[in-house]
């Protein structure tokens, strides 16, 4: 369907990506989830991207959930 996009977040990494998107659709119906392979643009998209160089984004197991779990520590 045709959506627009109200919020795209998360984390790239050159190990992999973790986003989650938020698209209403001509009825403003709200939509979101996991950013997955596959989702294409149809006309434009403003997309502004921060570095953040002196943090290390990575994932860890846990226990308690489960999932890989976002860690940011300081670049040493």
């Amino acid at each position: 369907g045709t959506f627009e996009v109200i919020s795209l977040n998360g984390t790239l990494e050159l190990s992999g990506e973790h986003l989650h998107l938020c698209v209403s659709d001509p009825h403003g119906t709200m939509l979101g989830g996991h950013m997955m392979p596959g989702c294409t643009v149809r006309t434009t998209l403003e997309l502004v991207i921060g570095c953040l160089e002196e943090l290390a984004f990575s994932r860890q197991p846990c226990a308690l959930s489960g999932y890989d779990e976002l860690h940011i520590s300081p670049v040493k």
